[in-house]
């Protein structure tokens, strides 16, 4: 948090070369006296390739936070992480900046998912999905688990009348 005080023009280069681990309590702190403090906002891609897990994740929130839609190919390369937190974090920027070139990707990813993640997937096809999404949708909605179907189910609602109608053929 000194550093960011320190060095307002560049508030979160100390992150290049963190070794230790960046808990969230410091990571709220340093936001925090980042957002006090009126900084430019840096461009967070570049700490996305950095060896600590907790570095690579906190520049997710931000590039999600900040909006930063140049990054794109660099959060789309996320989705592939073997850290599943990051995996996460990445399938939350696909949903929230609404990066309908994650939609495939997220589709293919979908069956090795963990379960927490899966459920990611379903919720970033509410603002993400069209009626390309129907069939892999209603897959779900017939053969997995429960709090699984609901969210395809709340995913197809929020498609608009089209998919409010695929619901209710599916019910039929």
């Amino acid at each position: 948090t000194a550093y960011v005080r320190i060095h307002p023009e560049q508030p979160f280069d100390f992150l290049r070369s963190l070794q230790k681990p960046f808990t969230r309590w410091t990571q709220i702190s340093a936001f925090y006296l980042f957002r006090l403090h009126q900084l430019p906002v840096p461009s967070f891609v570049k700490y996305l390739d950095s060896p600590n897990t907790n570095v690579r994740n906190f520049s997710l929130r931000m590039i999600t936070f900040f909006q930063q839609l140049e990054n794109i190919p660099e959060i789309l390369k996320m989705l592939e992480s073997p850290v599943e937190l990051t995996r996460s974090l990445s399938i939350r920027a696909v949903n929230n900046l609404r990066l309908y070139d994650g939609k495939e990707l997220l589709k293919k990813m979908y069956p090795a998912e963990t379960g927490k993640n899966k459920t990611e997937i379903l919720k970033a096809f509410q603002n993400i999905g069209n009626e390309e999404d129907f069939q892999f949708l209603e897959s779900i909605i017939l053969s997995d688990n429960v709090s699984l179907k609901t969210e395809a189910c709340r995913a197809l609602y929020f498609m608009g009348p089209v998919g409010k109608e695929k619901l209710m053929e599916i019910n039929r």
